[in-house]
């Protein structure tokens, strides 16, 4: 059987004595650091058109649309979102996609579904929906 130096063991014992209350403490006196490790994604609820800071629906939801009046939403300063999702339930909205405005002036039109985004600067997002 091998043996550990016994300076070896002192050295790790003195550690765990040392740093782990050191961290315990820390996480447990600022509920922010303890709670961004167990922070859970943002979701999008359904019949909802959101706008994400990250790929595949993750980050921070930067823009939630929940009106299909053909009412748009400016952005000053503008966003900048790198995926959406646009699901519902809602029969009435499946004839409605969503566009985004970038600031060239350049509109881009969003179905249902789930997609990924470029990141560029969105100063406008809305609904374009036709009766059924």
């Amino acid at each position: 059987m091998f043996a550990l130096p016994s300076k070896f063991l002192a050295a790790v014992g003195l550690l765990a004595v040392t740093v782990a209350p050191a961290l315990t403490t820390a996480l447990l006196a600022d509920p922010a650091s303890a709670g961004a490790v167990a922070a859970a994604p943002a979701t999008c609820p359904q019949d909802h058109f959101c706008l994400f800071s990250g790929p595949r629906q993750s980050g921070e939801i930067l823009y939630r649309g929940e009106r299909f009046d053909g009412q748009n939403e400016d952005f000053d300063p503008p966003i900048h979102p790198r995926s959406y999702q646009f699901r519902f339930a809602n029969h009435r909205l499946a004839v409605c996609a969503y566009y985004l405005t970038h600031s060239g002036g350049q509109d881009q039109y969003l179905q249902r579904g789930e997609g990924e985004l470029s990141g560029d600067a969105v100063v406008a997002a809305g609904p374009v929906c036709v009766d059924s």
